[in-house]
């Protein structure tokens, strides 16, 4: 199999790395619909298959801006999978990348009340348990503030209405327990 390089992406596509757009040179049978190559995996990452193999669009804008694949992982920063510009990109570790991910909720119906709880240096740390699921939503994101800080994703933030002045007694319970 070739090695990919940038000039083997430039006989075969067309890259716009500000629209995040690739089009293919010539119009094969796979070109989706919407004008672009490749198409959404079930990962909801656009995809195409160069030279026999499987990319994913976002990693071949790295390599055709960056001249190679990037050494890490390859982060959407504004967490929108389909928006491969490379101004979105950045290459981060698996820890950064998760915690950028779609936030997952924190919480689950336990016994008829919602429990909530975090991942705290590899553990399950249990935040307490609320009536209603915006409670048990609300002390999760408290907590991720709290634990992740700065590195937090501000699309977290940004994307709930809580207070995060008014850490509550869970994020007490998870300075015991990770003193």
């Amino acid at each position: 199999m070739t090695l990919l390089t940038k000039n083997l992406i430039e006989k075969y596509l067309f890259i716009n790395a500000e629209t995040g757009e690739v089009k293919w040179k010539k119009n094969p049978k796979n070109q989706s619909s919407d004008g672009l190559a490749g198409s959404i995996g079930c990962d909801g990452y656009r995809e195409l298959k160069l030279e026999g193999k499987r990319y994913k669009i976002h990693r071949l804008i790295w390599l055709y801006c960056m001249g190679s694949f990037p050494q890490k992982r390859l982060d959407h920063i504004n967490g929108n999978r389909s928006d491969n510009r490379i101004s979105n990109l950045r290459e981060v570790t698996q820890g950064e990348n998760c915690r950028n991910r779609e936030i997952r909720k924190g919480y689950y119906l336990d016994n008829g009340r919602y429990k909530a709880q975090i991942c705290l240096n590899g553990k399950q740390k249990h935040l307490g348990r609320y009536d209603t699921p915006e409670e048990a939503r609300q002390a999760y994101l408290k907590a991720k503030v709290k634990v992740h800080g700065e590195e937090f994703s501000q699309r977290a933030l940004n994307s709930e209405n809580c207070d995060y002045s008014d850490l509550t007694e869970s994020l007490n319970r998870l300075d015991r327990v990770s003193a």
